[in-house]
């Protein structure tokens, strides 16, 4: 949000304190929702000199920062709703510490072809989460064969972590049953 740069700057002392202190060496910074009043154009500008700044103060600190595209079906009005856009926001920032957070089901939403994109940014992926294609329950349910397609993105040499973002449908402990075939639950 233009005019709001202070705030969101004190916001960045304050995750860089947090990411210290807990030795987390990745952050995520969200686009935010488009005011209907704002271009995107401005909206735009406002948040890559928001992304130069963070990546230029994280960068001090040995932090990395993501961004993550979220589609427009679940989040409507999000500034950045696919993978392009993110790419785009991160090559006009040009920081070396300034990745994209891929999120497979966004990406599915989005109709991409999930392991033509992991592959094809690879360099640029920190961090890739997943849910179920239908609902964004459980990865069991839809039409992704996750347990294929994480062996194919570890075939790529991705070597971070994929993580779970899912509304369970009875509860963390029963929602964490498909995940017994990676040792988890």
């Amino acid at each position: 949000m233009p005019g709001q740069e202070e705030e969101f700057r004190d916001s960045i002392g304050l995750t860089i304190d947090y990411a210290s202190a807990f030795g987390c060496p990745l952050v995520h910074v969200m686009a935010g929702l488009l005011p209907g009043d704002l271009g995107r154009e401005r909206a735009m500008e406002t948040f890559a000199d928001n992304l130069y700044f963070t990546a230029t103060a994280c960068a001090e600190e040995g932090i990395g920062v993501l961004i993550e595209p979220l589609n427009a079906e679940d989040v409507p009005g999000y500034l950045i709703g696919h993978t392009v856009q993110a790419k785009s926001v991160i090559d006009v920032v040009g920081y070396d510490n300034l990745f994209l957070q891929y999120d497979l089901y966004h990406g599915a939403m989005n109709g991409e072809d999930l392991l033509v994109a992991s592959e094809e940014n690879l360099d640029r992926i920190r961090h890739i989460q997943l849910a179920g294609a239908t609902g964004c329950h459980e990865p069991k349910d839809g039409d992704i064969d996750y347990g294929a397609l994480i062996e194919a993105i570890d075939g790529l040499g991705y070597g971070g972590w994929i993580g779970c973002e899912y509304r369970p449908r009875a509860g963390t402990v029963e929602g964490l049953g498909w995940a017994a075939a990676y040792g988890i639950g």
